[in-house]
């Protein structure tokens, strides 16, 4: 009888031990591959990319490799293991950048993660609208030439620049907006005495006098130091970028921007509140008017004589 009921009890405990000697938690890995770029630019302006093309390789201590599951999510749209379709859809509406996760599970339910990057594109211009930028002289049609513009996209990866294009007055292909936001900002910083006499000094001197007015763009050129007023002090960084003194303004800035359709709420007034210098489209904003159209002033030419070209 003792025997009997030892040889049962060893039976029933076996089972456990080997169960419990054989439950995986290490899980596994994954390495991720970088693509060399997505091309968008088909009939219907999206790529289907499979998310096994982000896989470099991906093993496990337990799990054979084609019980592996895989899965993939763009950054922003997820956390954990995705669930869903093995594939991934890119759109030419986010050209650029944008950052993947690549996950893998084995049988046990571990999960292991990876990160990579792709670039979106669309290599013929099938899909993107044309876009425009200018950047006009003051109130006069003369073209600003040799702005550049740096294109930033917004989104929920960051803010981050995303190309540089240059605003002459001509059409620069197609862009397209790669986040919740595409903005353009304008600079040029050339020739800090194009257009700079003792004329604008004159013009800024009856204006702090009350003899005349100056117009909200030539407030603008007449504020030297950016802070937002003119004054006496403008008047003698003019005389000392004229006489060679200092070589540059404040900051080294020579020209300042504003959207073309900007309206100012008191012209008298152009600081309060504080001018745009920037524009700024909405994803969901209509891709054929997203033209980056500017006025620009040189700062010190009051009087609109700077060489544009």
């Amino acid at each position: 009888m003792l025997n009997t009921r030892f040889f049962s009890i060893a039976l029933l405990t076996l089972p456990f031990f080997a169960a419990a000697q054989t439950v995986d938690t290490i899980p596994p890995q994954v390495k991720c591959k970088d693509l060399p770029y997505v091309d968008a630019g088909t009939s219907t302006c999206q790529a289907s990319v499979n998310v096994l093309d982000f896989v470099e390789s991906v093993t496990d201590d337990v799990s054979p490799t084609h019980l592996i599951a895989v899965g993939a999510h763009k950054k922003c749209t997820g956390d954990g293991f995705p669930t869903g379709k093995n594939y991934l859809i890119f759109s030419v509406t986010e050209g650029g950048w944008v950052d993947i996760e690549v996950w893998a599970r084995d049988q046990a339910g571990n999960t292991a993660s990876c990160k990579t990057q792709v670039v979106v594109v669309d290599n013929g211009g099938f899909c993107d609208p044309i876009i425009g930028g200018k950047v006009f002289l003051g109130s006069d049609s003369a073209i600003v030439k040799g702005v550049v513009a740096d294109i930033h996209k917004l989104s929920c990866q960051g803010d981050s620049t995303y190309r540089q294009l240059d605003l002459s007055g001509y059409e620069f292909g197609s862009l397209s907006r790669p986040g919740d936001y595409l903005t353009a900002t304008p600079s040029k910083t050339d020739h800090p005495l194009n257009g700079v006499s003792t004329y604008d000094i004159f013009l800024i001197s009856r204006h702090i006098l009350g003899l005349s007015n100056l117009s909200a763009a030539q407030l603008i050129a007449a504020d030297t130091n950016r802070d937002g007023k003119v004054t006496t002090y403008d008047i003698v960084l003019l005389r000392q970028l004229i006489l060679g003194i200092i070589p540059e303004l404040p900051g080294g800035v020579a020209w300042r921007f504003w959207p073309y359709d900007y309206a100012f709420p008191d012209p008298d007034n152009p600081f309060d509140p504080p001018f745009p210098e920037r524009i700024e489209v909405p994803r969901s904003a209509d891709p054929a008017t997203n033209n980056f159209w500017f006025f620009g002033v040189k700062i010190g030419d009051v009087n609109f004589s700077a060489e544009v070209n």
